[in-house]
């Protein structure tokens, strides 16, 4: 089980864009935040939130207003093209 880990954000910290250790419910609101803003970038990728088992059972405020439909970044059809020459071009594709 991920909880039973003895150090996650160490674990995580290696493969994510950020990680966090939540230690007070308050502070919820702005860590999604900037997990969102991460994740979302024009170069997206994995972010980690360790909540522990007794923060996640407190309430926390604020944070439906942050959760809003982000789209994802629009393929760029320069590096597509590119990517298609490439392929095209390769002997083992």
């Amino acid at each position: 089980h991920l909880h039973e880990l003895p150090d996650q954000r160490g674990m995580m910290e290696k493969v994510a864009l950020f990680s966090h250790r939540v230690t007070d419910a308050d502070e919820l609101p702005g860590v999604l935040a900037r997990a969102f803003a991460l994740f979302s970038a024009s170069r997206p990728g994995p972010v980690h939130i360790e909540i522990p088992t007794d923060i996640m059972v407190k309430p926390a405020g604020g944070i439906a207003a942050l959760l809003t439909n982000v789209a994802p970044p629009e393929p760029n059809p320069a590096a597509i093209a590119e990517a298609a020459k490439l392929c095209a071009a390769a002997r083992r594709p």
